[in-house]
């Protein structure tokens, strides 16, 4: 059986070789004959091949999203004068969140979650800015240190 080499954007390399019936196709290789090219590319989409004149731009890896993760302190310094109130609360939903977040090493400011415990707060009570306080930019004081 004779086997033909693609790249990682998936073209055909112009490599092939011959494989006994019995060994598998390793990865990156298939078992279709791309079709015959004077010009342009072939790219195997996982069932057939199909052309282009031109090879597929590379993909090139975005940068990695900054982490947005602040200190359990810095949380809850974002409360302002509401922090103290917060901290010695006595609402059942107000204690579960104040646990849930000093068992933490950080507050992750992306986590989906976070917005309903910051509205449980406000339910509870407390005037706060959810907004400003998910979203204001993070202060350098505020950042999680490298253990």
């Amino acid at each position: 059986m004779r086997i033909y080499e693609m790249d990682a954007q998936r073209v055909y390399t112009g490599n092939f070789r011959d494989l006994s019936p019995k060994d598998p196709i390793p990865r990156g290789w298939t078992h279709i004959a791309p079709p015959d090219l004077e010009t342009g590319v072939a790219i195997f989409d996982g069932v057939k091949w199909f052309t282009r004149a031109e090879r597929p731009a590379p993909v090139t890896a975005s940068a990695p999203a900054e982490q947005r993760h602040i200190t359990v302190g810095a949380f809850f310094d974002r409360f302002g004068d509401q922090k103290m109130a917060i901290l010695s609360s006595t609402d059942p939903g107000v204690r579960a969140l104040i646990t849930d977040c000093t068992v933490r090493e950080y507050i992750d400011l992306d986590d989906p979650q976070l917005p309903a415990g910051v509205t449980m707060l406000v339910d509870a009570g407390f005037t706060v800015d959810a907004e400003t306080i998910l979203s204001a930019p993070i202060e350098e004081r505020e950042r999680p240190t490298a253990a």
